[in-house]
């Protein structure tokens, strides 16, 4: 990918989801076992990425003699909910991932785990590229919106990327219990640029040093549209 697209490419890795791994006959393992397999992943990929024919023995994974003959230099962003994640960011990671939560949170506990770990590394928060992903829907009509805003309520099930869950007919049942309102205060439910722009103003303001947009839009090929009209060209200047 680095060689076709340069350096326009990240990996994001995190701790996975049970919908992606337990349909292919994978365990689902506790947090704190995953949270384990990802950091010797990381240790793993790392090695990889910098040295030649690597031997490792560790609990997860093992290597002989492995090695890469085209290495890349692409920058690994860890994506994470809590403060655990954002502290490991911090520690082993060029990145930290993740998605709207109440500024509060974001400035109390998340960016002061970020700076820890980055410390215990003899680096600063400042080293680590903090990244928001915003998820929107945009319709000048409101109620066309919030229609299509509402495929994002399965990801409102209390502890869905915990649990087990394996069975999209399972969730899209348990979504039809998550209300209009817990939808917008996640998401934004937006009918003019000027809803998107303040909410990617809030982002920056709160300390992230980029947005990433997830849109689910009813009709995408209008949002692009507007984003490219009236969005960009806002930010740019």
């Amino acid at each position: 990918m680095q060689a076709i697209h340069g350096q326009r490419i990240i990996l994001g890795l995190g701790t996975g989801e049970a919908i992606n791994e337990l349909p292919l006959g994978f365990s689902w393992p506790s947090i704190r076992e995953r949270r384990a397999r990802l950091i010797e992943a990381l240790t793993v990929i790392q090695r990889l990425w910098n040295e030649e024919f690597v031997n490792f023995d560790g609990k997860y994974y093992t290597l002989r003699n492995a090695n890469l003959y085209m290495r890349p230099s692409v920058p690994i962003y860890l994506a994470g909910f809590g403060p655990k994640m954002a502290r490991l960011a911090g520690k082993r990671a060029d990145g930290f991932i993740t998605v709207i939560k109440p500024i509060e949170y974001t400035k109390n506990v998340l960016f002061p785990a970020i700076e820890e770990g980055a410390r215990s590394s003899g680096r600063t928060a400042d080293d680590i590229f903090k990244v928001i992903e915003l998820d929107i829907s945009y319709d000048e009509d409101y109620d066309r919106a919030m229609s299509s805003a509402r495929s994002l309520a399965p990801t409102l099930v209390p502890d869905v990327f915990n649990k087990p869950y394996d069975d999209p007919r399972e969730l899209e049942l348990l979504g039809r219990n998550v209300t209009d309102k817990e939808i917008t205060e996640a998401y934004l439910v937006g009918t003019s640029p000027e809803d998107q722009i303040k909410r990617i103003e809030n982002a920056f303001e709160s300390g992230f040093d980029h947005v990433y947009i997830w849109s689910v839009s009813p009709d995408e090929e209008k949002f692009i549209k507007m984003c490219g009209q009236e969005i960009l060209p806002y930010f740019k200047n």
